[in-house]
């Protein structure tokens, strides 16, 4: 049984949340393993293992990437730790973004790194609003096609996986600077150099860091880039 078939609702990519929530709740008193307290064993496991399969239900089919992912799976569409070759157009378009977040991990520049965000955030949302118009395709196209629909829908799913990555190295750089004020790469290891004036204006801070720091956010952005399929 699957999770829609738990909840007793069709197949999609957006259900309505207030009907998922509202079977969640119901199956919740219902498999409550305090009402089977004078049950056999047997009886009291098999509550228990709905009750845990009702919960994962409702993590799955309130979170949207869970969800797709699940959907996707559903269909045979896509397999769990599958490693998905992204476009070549759309790794092309992330170089610039890739290269500019490498040089900032030495040479910060808080003004580079809000149009680097802003870049990311726009194509988010262009993502985000082709997504949601083949969840429309999904439920409305004839079966014949919704295998055409799954598959861009799969390779939107990737993409924004990929660039997730990215928005974590963005947001980590950016906190990270905020609390270290890693103005760059400095002459050897263990040293540290003083923000210049430019990040004192934009962070509102006057300390230093020693420049491992800066080098462990090399390592963690060269890791995630070289795995995009984790």
């Amino acid at each position: 049984m699957n999770y829609f078939e738990l909840y007793d609702i069709p197949v999609s990519f957006s259900p309505k949340q207030d009907l998922v929530k509202k079977k969640f709740y119901a199956l919740s008193k219902e498999f409550h393993p305090d009402f089977y307290v004078n049950e056999s064993e047997d009886r009291q496991r098999e509550i228990l293992d709905l009750s845990t399969e009702n919960n994962k239900a409702f993590q799955t089919l309130s979170n949207k990437n869970k969800l797709v992912s699940y959907v996707l799976n559903l269909y045979g569409e896509k397999t769990e730790g599958e490693k998905y070759d992204l476009p070549q157009e759309f790794l092309m378009d992330m170089m610039e973004v890739n290269e500019a977040l490498m040089e900032m991990e030495f040479d910060f520049d808080a003004e580079k790194l809000a149009e680097v965000k802003s870049q990311v955030e726009e194509i988010e949302k262009k993502l985000d609003h082709e997504q949601e118009g083949l969840f429309i395709d999904f439920e409305t196209v004839a079966d014949s096609e919704r295998k055409e629909v799954m598959k861009k829908i799969k390779d939107i799913y990737f993409r924004k996986k990929y660039l997730l990555r990215i928005r974590e190295l963005v947001d980590a750089l950016v906190s990270n600077t905020n609390i270290f004020g890693c103005a760059g790469s400095t002459p050897a290891l263990g040293t540290t150099k003083p923000l210049n004036d430019k990040l004192r204006g934009f962070f509102m801070l006057q300390v230093q860091i020693p420049v491992h720091f800066c080098l462990f956010f090399v390592f963690y952005f060269l890791f995630y880039l070289l795995n995009p399929s984790l």
